[in-house]
């Protein structure tokens, strides 16, 4: 995916030290990390890979999403149908946790500050370990801020329509086109 700025909107799936600087000059950035820590210019942030299919991490958990920002769109507070194929294997998550190996278990850095300086408006709760991640946070960032997201746009876009009604509503909140009535932030 290529940058893409207008309006001081910048669409990108890399936070290089360029985008990070227009943002603190007071650009809107939304940063699609789908990849999680496959991208290779993420920035401050660390992500934490899902499990993949069917596990007991997954049976015990659930992702959530604030609908105040998704007013009119068929959305749910809990992820459902609407996100076939856009639920994300990677979250940011919010304190250290352990990642078990065949052989080994390696502790893992999080990201503990950050949920106590972000909007958090979809999360992943993993409840038997009480882990959680976010999924999609705005962060200010000097000027301007930077909203993260894990969710699979940007794979599905062409693919799934609520991937591409979930888009524009993103670049109209960041843009200060469409304002979020009332915020039930995670926090």
């Amino acid at each position: 995916m290529e940058e893409i700025t207008q309006a001081n909107l910048i669409l990108t799936n890399s936070l290089n030290k360029e985008i990070l600087a227009q943002s603190k000059k007071g650009s809107q950035v939304i940063f699609f990390a789908e990849k999680g820590d496959g991208v290779k210019n993420k920035a401050h942030y660390s992500f934490r890979q899902l499990d993949i299919g069917e596990s007991w991490a997954r049976a015990s958990s659930m992702n959530y999403v604030d609908t105040a920002w998704f007013e009119g769109l068929p959305i749910q507070p809990e992820m459902g149908w609407e996100f076939d194929r856009l639920i994300p294997d990677y979250v940011i998550p919010f304190k250290d946790y352990k990642k078990v190996g065949k052989k080994q278990t390696v502790n893992m850095f999080g990201n503990p500050l950050l949920s106590e300086n972000v909007d958090i408006t979809s999360g992943y709760f993993e409840g038997w370990l009480g882990q959680n991640g976010g999924s999609v946070i705005k962060q200010d960032m000097g000027e301007g801020s930077i909203l993260t997201v894990t969710w699979k746009l940007v794979s599905q876009i062409e693919h799934n329509p609520i991937a591409l009604l979930i888009l524009n509503r993103l670049i109209e909140i960041m843009c200060g086109k469409h304002k979020v009535s009332s915020s039930k932030s995670v926090r």
